[in-house]
């Protein structure tokens, strides 16, 4: 068994090694690489998200008119093919 120093020593030179330098290198691209991709994917959710969110406001908005004509027509007693709602 190798003792306390020798084992520093094996340490870093491994440590200062081209292939440590390599696998370094390698694991930092590919990090870069993925938090690209998850940027990009965020971007694209977040852009369907919102469309999403104006889509439902136009529905709601879309309900709120119909239920207020709905209760227009109860109050004035017209008619859905009423002439006077088309104008």
């Amino acid at each position: 068994m190798a003792n306390n120093g020798d084992n520093a020593k094996i340490i870093y030179e491994y440590l200062i090694s081209p292939q440590f330098d390599q696998q370094m290198t390698s694991i930092m691209e590919n990090q870069a690489v993925l938090l690209e991709d998850l940027d990009a994917e965020k971007r694209v959710i977040t852009r369907n998200w919102k469309r999403r969110e104006t889509g439902l406001g136009l529905v709601r908005d879309s309900v709120i008119n119909v239920i207020g004509t709905r209760r227009m027509m109860v109050v004035t007693g017209t008619h859905f093919h009423d002439h006077r709602l088309c104008s």
